[in-house]
């Protein structure tokens, strides 16, 4: 969550704390590619647990985006906040873990929606247009 109130990278754990707390409730985390790098490691976590029903959704943009943003906005150089992000899709299954990449928002609905179904764990990689952070503002 955007807000300043939260630590990049607690999706996943977060993710994987509820679904021990509630195992036959669906679980979609949500993150960035910047959060998703600062808790790689949990996708060992999430190999060895397998909890059905889980699905972590990378969004990559190979920024940290809203912190770009704010450099942007305070006339800062934004480029240290740009990165190149590894593959998700092969960092997951390096793990064992099931991953998919997807290119497009009725495509992603998709592969969510079966993965909240599925028997295991689903990494989805989605790529985004940083630029969709520069028109909200």
């Amino acid at each position: 969550m955007a807000n300043g109130l939260s630590g990049m990278g607690w999706a996943l754990p977060s993710a994987i704390s509820f679904k021990l707390a509630r195992p036959d409730q669906p679980v979609l985390a949500v993150t960035g590619d910047g959060g998703a790098l600062m808790f790689a490691g949990e996708l060992g976590t999430l190999a060895r647990l397998r909890p059905p029903g889980l699905v972590y959704l990378v969004l990559v943009d190979a920024s940290l985006a809203l912190i770009r943003l704010k450099a942007e906005q305070l006339e800062h150089d934004p480029m240290p906040n740009d990165f190149a992000p590894p593959d998700f899709v092969a960092l997951a299954r390096s793990f064992g873990l099931a991953a998919e990449r997807v290119d497009s928002p009725d495509g992603a609905a998709t592969v969510v929606c079966d993965g909240l179904r599925a028997a295991e764990p689903l990494v989805i990689e989605a790529p985004i247009d940083y630029g969709a952070y520069q028109r909200m503002t």
